[in-house]
């Protein structure tokens, strides 16, 4: 399939568990690789995980499998950089699988990814920033957005999840970022309203559009077609 040198594909995939998640991220990773696909950046939200990546250990998880159980929620054990955090209804997850070598490589990626969840906080009248020497988006001294990447052969995987209508007592039960005193908020919290997911989506891509300089086109399912997906 050809496309313009500055197409991004998106897709907006609703709610899918953490794992299959994994596997179309894997597939995409793999096409973008052998330059099949160009950049996609997908858009979905998770049913209740707690993920580890690969400094995150069982200990900052502070519950039983018992307990875990009657809560709903699983546990699962990613590639992805960092800690432990927690996926669920009510937060949006934004996995771009792009080549980050000519945007300057991973730490700026970071950065520009930094940037793009401010942008879209300040369309809602929210004011998010950086925190030195911590990577992730924050609203006063609560996090509301958390970035956890794989990078191989220069493609990147996973990427962030921003709070927005999230149920932040789920954070509760664990040592998030490894940070026992760190408190989380959301878009609803902060400014009293119910904001459809749908919304903020779609500013995300808009952003990620005029940040990284992109023309978005919706993929069709041709583009999970050809990846077997």
């Amino acid at each position: 399939m050809e496309h313009a040198k500055n197409t991004c594909l998106f897709a907006e995939l609703g709610m899918i568990d953490y794992a299959t998640g994994v596997s179309i991220q894997k597939k995409l990773a793999q096409a973008r690789s052998d330059q099949y696909i160009p950049d996609t950046v997908l858009s979905l939200e998770h049913n209740h995980t707690y993920t580890l990546g690969k400094r995150g250990t069982y200990s900052d998880i502070l519950v039983s499998n018992i307990f875990l159980e009657e809560l709903g929620v699983s546990i699962f054990q990613s590639e992805r950089g960092g800690q432990v955090t927690y996926h669920g209804p009510g937060q949006i997850v934004i996995y771009p699988i792009i080549d980050v070598r000519p945007i300057g490589g991973p730490v700026k990626y970071v950065r520009l990814l930094e940037q793009l969840i401010i942008h879209t906080l300040n369309d809602f009248g929210v004011h998010g920033e950086r925190k030195p020497g911590l990577t992730g988006v924050w609203v006063g001294d609560a996090k509301i957005a958390a970035i956890g990447l794989k990078i191989s052969r220069g493609i990147s995987t996973h990427g962030f999840a921003l709070n927005v209508n999230t149920d932040l007592s789920y954070f509760d039960h664990i040592i998030p970022c490894g940070d026992s005193q760190l408190r989380h908020t959301s878009m609803a919290e902060l400014t009293g309203t119910n904001i459809h997911q749908s919304d903020v989506s779609s500013n995300i891509i808009k952003n990620f559009s005029n940040m990284f300089g992109r023309c978005m086109e919706k993929a069709h399912q041709q583009l999970f077609d050809m990846t077997h997906i």
